[in-house]
């Protein structure tokens, strides 16, 4: 009688181990695009000062960065998957201004990008949380963002982990199939 229980815990422990393999699997195979802020990370190349007048509606920028050599492209917010964009105006060497409409409450991440003399995009920002009276300012880096380029080797190793994640479900599958718990003998 007791040669079928260890089978049987097996049978259990496979399936156990199947479902538990899927359900972990499940949120990487349903998970949509992280919007998530990116705390700026890459080569420093300058200092900016940031003066934010936030608004109700509306954010008042004058920034200044201690490199003239940095020239304004974009004010960008952006928050949770929003987008707002503005424009950068120079106001005098190594100053500018600009405003942007922020559509939603909330905290927001006010993003200034600049081209230098190598015609490189820098970025530098700061978090503003929107309504009338919460004003910032606040020294932030300018830095070359880091390129999120994936190269052959990320690309390989993420085939080679998802054939492994195959094979033993492949093999766990088969180990379950074809097997017959044994019945106990009449005397």
């Amino acid at each position: 009688m007791s040669d079928g229980v260890p089978h049987v815990w097996r049978r259990g422990l496979q399936a156990a181990a199947v479902a538990s393999v899927l359900l972990l699997a499940l949120p990487l195979l349903t998970a949509t695009r992280a919007l998530a802020h990116d705390p700026g990370q890459g080569t420093d190349v300058g200092q900016a000062r940031w003066m934010a007048f936030v608004g109700e509606h509306e954010v008042d920028v004058t920034l200044t960065t201690d490199d003239p050599a940095l020239h304004p492209v974009e004010l960008v917010a952006r928050r949770a998957g929003e987008k707002a964009t503005g424009r950068l105006t120079p106001v005098s060497e190594g100053t500018e201004h600009g405003r942007i409409k922020l559509h939603a409450e909330g905290r927001w991440f006010l993003y200034a990008t600049f081209k230098d003399t190598r015609n490189r995009t820098a970025e530098s920002w700061v978090a503003v949380q929107q309504g009338a009276g919460r004003n910032v300012s606040e020294t932030r880096p300018v830095y070359l963002p880091l390129a999120q380029t994936y190269g052959a080797g990320r690309t390989a190793a993420t085939v080679v982990l998802y054939g492994m994640a195959a094979a033993v479900l492949v093999a766990v599958a088969r180990s379950c199939r074809g097997r017959r718990v044994p019945q106990p003998q009449q005397s």
